[in-house]
């Protein structure tokens, strides 16, 4: 069987997940989710886990709703005021994976892809040079 690395969001959309709590999925939502927002950010910072993490998973002390510090601590950071935050999400379990045709590469260019169609990052007055 193989996997999407896409779930969870729509290129259309970029949900406010920073109260994602679904008890059944400590891991957290797949795809890019905006932590928080800003009103006239100058910056996007994307937190991407490592392999066998997770979108929420990765940045909390334990798997049972501790803090969930980029929303927590950064959100909270006058540092940070000016940039909206967000998460991505990939199936990263070695178990999973073994069965899947995807690999890392594919979810690098599924990340890619969300970012060049999210609306609020594609029309950011964030300059690319």
């Amino acid at each position: 069987s193989s996997v999407s690395p896409r779930r969870g969001t729509s290129p259309n959309s970029n949900p406010d997940t920073s109260d994602y709590s679904d008890p059944d999925d400590v891991k957290g939502p797949l795809g890019l989710n905006m932590i928080s927002s800003v009103p006239e950010p100058i910056s996007d910072f994307i937190f991407v886990h490592g392999l066998g993490g997770g979108s929420r998973k990765t940045w909390v002390k334990s798997k049972k709703n501790g803090p969930y510090w980029p929303k927590e601590w950064l959100g909270q950071d006058l540092s940070f005021k000016s940039v909206r935050l967000h998460s991505f999400g990939y199936k990263a379990d070695w178990q999973e994976m073994k069965d899947s045709v995807l690999d890392i590469h594919d979810f690098a260019l599924s990340l890619l892809g969300e970012m060049q169609d999210n609306p609020a990052i594609r029309k950011s007055s964030v300059r690319n040079d």
